[in-house]
């Protein structure tokens, strides 16, 4: 009697962790399942190209901003460019779809040469100075400067 007591207790066991898996593994998979709802849900909307080419995430056109970038070389000539962009672009982004800057430049945040020139500290301490509208050295690089309507940047070479 003792032995069919333990069997009945080992094959009710048996089934409730049988039973239990079972509805985990439906949980899981309907996890799973609900997961993959809420990123499609969630998932950008898709982008709508605008009359002007640009793509913006609702459809909008994006309002189209005009800069000065103002380049001063070794000899203190000043080259501008007016340069348009998206609103609230990055300065870094614009310089280099300008052709001011290099991708390896942008990409580094440490620019030294601009417009084809080069700035090289270790040949007469040589870089180039970021200013923004008032002449003001800026505290931040390229890469952390949002741009608006109007806006002047300038490099100016530098020495020492």
């Amino acid at each position: 009697m003792k032995k069919l007591t333990s069997l009945l207790l080992a094959l009710t066991l048996a089934l409730a962790l049988l039973t239990g898996c079972g509805n985990a593994a439906q949980d899981a998979a309907q996890a799973t399942a609900t997961s993959e709802a809420s990123v499609e849900e969630t998932a950008a909307p898709e982008t709508q190209e605008t009359s002007e080419g640009e793509e913006t995430a609702d459809g909008q056109d994006a309002a189209q901003i005009t800069i000065t970038f103002n380049v001063t070389d070794a000899d203190g000539n000043t080259t501008p460019f007016e340069l348009t962009a998206q609103e609230g672009a990055i300065l870094g982004d614009v310089l280099l779809e300008a052709g001011l800057i290099s991708q390896e430049e942008h990409d580094a945040g440490f620019v030294t040469v601009v417009n084809g020139m080069e700035a090289n500290w270790d040949e007469g301490q040589a870089w180039w100075s970021l200013l923004d509208g008032e002449g003001q050295m800026t505290s931040v690089g390229i890469s952390d400067i949002t741009l608006a309507d109007g806006d002047v940047y300038s490099f100016v070479y530098t020495v020492g």
